[in-house]
């Protein structure tokens, strides 16, 4: 879902200001999305040893 916003970002000509932060918040919902992500498996790997 968050890719599909995005790429609003890159394809739609002539954003008004509002609309670019609107996604730029978005894009940084999706960092912090990844971050957890890889901290959980990193997580998850280290007790499984």
């Amino acid at each position: 879902m968050f890719l599909t916003t995005l790429s609003f970002l890159v394809t739609t000509p002539h954003l008004d200001a509002g609309s670019q932060g609107f996604l730029m918040k978005d894009l940084m919902f999706l960092g912090a999305a990844v971050y957890t992500a890889g901290e959980a498996f990193q997580a998850s790997r280290s007790r499984s040893r």
